[in-house]
């Protein structure tokens, strides 16, 4: 049983699937706000810290431990593996139980066979081939009871592996499938996750202490985005959020505290060309290819082959569950008729939708249209009224004119006359018609 890598997996999962179904993005925080720009120092000091932490706490926590131990439900000495950090091994082996359903041979586990862990917050189990000796086995099959999830894929005792993971999330009010392609490579997991129920990509790069996050909208019709990437501690997103948009513009924002944006920020083409190469990475690590998953499949084949037959007996006696395994395709096939039928409701509520705003589009078009059409017969009415006025008053001008005409009285205009005389003080004097108005 290794502790850690398919079990990483699983938490990847429960955060992973939040952001398909929960998370919504902040870039309208970010339009028309002062955007200052950052140097490279600035851009890529929070993700410089969280890599030296991961360095520093390797030393200590992330240094890896295996360990043999015995199953309960063998009487033999059977040991089987277990796998995991220095700091959690110990705390793993003493609050679970541990059962193998295979066979022994010179005192280790043997064969093709089931790994059991149950405790208070586990109940996993795992198919896996041992060599019989002091050699760690290789796993291909795992499924958590707890999360209701099914990984297919292969995992060595390197905690090198790559897998297929379906986990499927049926409480009373909510029904999701997440598919998750993942692969180990050290401490680090990558990740690639899709629903069949949304149209977003979720790709990861997953350390012991923070991981990248990067959600791809490009086949979300109703979104103006295409990626968003930005880093996360603690389920918190943290440092800067990119935005790369299907237009081709770049929006970009600070992280406060609290996880959620304080400010725009402009990051340089480096920092950005930084996060496209990180998601590369992740694309190339989780192309598992066909050929893990067929061989997977045919170790499981085999092994329900062995214990699903009409006279095996479970060698779990108060264990009413061992031999669900057997049942899983009539299970699946049962839960790809639930997936169609919810696919079936989506794409119908999908139309719905599409329909409601074809006619609230029609509707606004329509009045629109009447609006038009009375400002247009409002502005000919008053273009009327003004030429009626118009009309109306030249008319009435007129009229006052000819009154005034008819009316006015017949006045004579008599000429003026002007003379000069000299008076008897010896001055000139002007006179006009008969009076004085200026001598000299």
């Amino acid at each position: 049983m290794v502790v850690i890598s398919m079990k990483n997996l699983l938490f990847i999962v429960v955060m992973t699937s939040i952001c398909l179904t929960g998370c919504n993005t902040s870039m309208s925080s970010l339009i028309n706000a002062f955007t200052p720009s950052l140097s490279d120092d600035e851009s890529f000091k929070y993700e410089k810290e969280v890599l030296n932490e991961y360095e520093n706490l390797r030393k200590v926590n992330y240094q890896k431990v295996e360990k043999w131990i015995q199953p309960i439900n063998k009487k033999q000495q059977c040991k089987i593996f277990v796998s995991g950090y220095k700091d959690k091994i110990d705390s793993f082996i003493s609050d679970n139980k541990f059962y193998w359903d295979g066979e022994c041979k010179n005192g280790f586990a043997y064969g093709l066979g089931r790994e059991f862990v149950k405790g208070v917050e586990k109940n996993q189990e795992t198919l896996g081939v041992y060599s019989g000796n002091q050699t760690a086995p290789i796993y291909y099959y795992m499924k958590d009871n707890l999360l209701n999830a099914f990984t297919l894929g292969k995992e060595t005792s390197k905690d090198n592996g790559k897998y297929l993971s379906v986990v499927i999330n049926d409480s009373v009010n909510n029904f999701n499938i997440f598919n998750i392609v993942a692969a180990n490579d050290d401490n680090v997991l990558y990740t690639s996750m899709l629903s069949p129920f949304s149209m977003i990509k979720v790709f990861s790069k997953v350390y012991p202490n923070f991981s990248y996050v990067i959600k791809d909208f490009s086949q979300e019709l109703n979104s103006p985005i295409k990626f968003e990437i930005y880093l996360q501690k603690n389920n918190i997103p943290f440092g800067y959020v990119v935005y790369i948009k299907k237009d081709g513009n770049i929006v970009s924002g600070k992280y406060g505290a609290n996880g959620k944006i304080e400010e725009s920020v402009k990051l340089p083409d480096s920092y950005i060309e930084h996060m496209e190469d990180i998601l590369y990475e992740i694309g190339v690590k989780t192309n598992i290819g066909s050929g893990i998953l067929q061989t997977a499949e045919s170790f499981k084949k085999q092994y329900k082959n062995n214990i699903c037959k009409i006279r095996a007996k479970s060698p779990f006696n108060t264990w009413e569950n061992y031999k669900d395994i057997c049942n899983e395709d009539k299970y699946f096939t049962q839960l790809n008729e639930r997936i169609e039928k919810r696919i079936q409701e989506i794409q119908k509520k999908q139309k719905e939708q599409q329909e409601i705003q074809a006619r609230q589009l029609e509707i606004a078009q329509t009045q629109n249209l009447i609006k038009a059409e009375a400002n247009r017969q409002s502005m000919q009415k008053f273009n009327e009224t003004m030429q009626k006025i118009n009309s109306d008053q030249m008319q009435l001008i007129q009229q006052q004119t000819l009154m005034l005409q008819q009316n006015m009285p017949n006045i004579q205009m008599k000429p003026i006359n002007t003379y000069n005389v000299n008076n008897s003080n010896g001055f000139w004097c002007k006179g006009i018609g008969g009076r004085m108005i200026r001598c000299w």
